[in-house]
C-alpha cells in the first residue's frame, strides 16, 4: 500500500506567510521611543522638550515628566511627536511615555547640555584649559 502526500498549494503557503507577517507586525505595535532617549539622560533647561516615537496608527501617545504632561495622536504611519514646556534645572525626574503600553525612563535630569568636539585637546579637564 502506497501513501501519497498531496503537494501544498501555493495559495495555502502564501496565506500562511501573510498571516504570519500580520501577527508579527501587531506584536510590535506599542509605544516606542528612539534610542536617543533613555534613563540617566540630561535634557536642556529653558527650552521646550520635544519627544517623538512610534505607536499604532491613531493611538494616543501621552508623555509626562514632572508636572508637565502632553498627549498627541500617532499619524497613519504610526509616528508621533509632541512638545513639553521648558523646565528649569532639576531632577531626577521620571519620564513616562504611554499609550497601550508604558515606557518609563528613570533618573532624567534637566540642566545644561554641552556638546564638545576635538581630538587630543579633549583629553584635558576643562579647568586646565587656558
Amino acid at each position: 500500500m502506497t501513501f501519497m502526500i498531496p503537494a501544498a498549494s501555493p495559495f495555502r503557503f502564501f496565506s500562511l506567510a501573510i498571516a504570519g507577517c500580520l501577527v508579527a507586525s501587531t506584536a510590535h505595535a506599542e509605544i516606542r521611543l528612539p534610542k536617543i532617549f533613555g534613563s540617566h539622560m540630561v535634557l536642556q533647561q529653558g527650552k521646550p522638550i520635544t519627544v517623538w516615537g512610534w505607536a499604532d496608527p491613531g493611538e494616543t501617545a501621552t508623555v509626562q515628566i514632572g508636572s508637565a504632561k502632553q498627549s498627541t495622536q500617532a499619524n497613519d504611519k504610526g509616528e508621533w511627536k509632541l512638545s513639553l514646556p521648558a523646565m528649569k534645572a532639576g531632577g531626577p525626574y521620571t519620564l513616562k511615555a504611554s499609550g497601550k503600553n508604558e515606557v518609563v525612563l528613570d533618573d532624567v535630569m534637566v540642566g545644561e547640555v554641552w556638546l564638545c568636539s576635538g581630538q587630543s585637546n579633549m583629553e584635558m579637564a576643562p579647568e586646565l584649559g587656558q
